[in-house]
């Protein structure tokens, strides 16, 4: 009768045992797909990070390229004033020349007068 006892009570822990091989084979499985599911996730992730680093990168060569343009046009623009500046002064030393000629032209009209 002792034996029967064993018996049972060993295939009690064996039927204890065959479950806990199901639900650790479960748990297994479910740890499999959400593993799946996190590499699936950090991939897209990832290549969405990619493409945000090649916008920026690009953003920022265009950023570079735009203020590279807005430099050459304004040292464009500093040579144009230059030149007008140059240009200026030789317009004013000549209105200067021309005033004093005039000037000297009157007073001699006025002497002759």
């Amino acid at each position: 009768m002792q034996k029967i006892k064993e018996l049972e009570a060993n295939t009690k822990k064996m039927e204890n045992l065959d479950m806990y091989i199901v639900e650790l084979k479960a748990d297994k499985a479910q740890m499999q797909i959400d593993l799946t599911n996190f590499k699936a996730s950090a991939e897209q992730s990832k290549q969405e990070s990619q493409m945000a680093l090649e916008k920026y990168r690009q953003d920022n060569k265009n950023l570079g390229e735009e203020n590279q343009r807005g430099q050459a046009e304004l040292d464009a623009c500093i040579k144009g004033l230059e030149v007008d500046k140059s240009q200026m002064q030789i317009d004013l030393s000549n209105f200067k020349a021309l005033t004093e000629q005039s000037k000297q032209e009157s007073q001699t009209a006025l002497e002759q007068y």
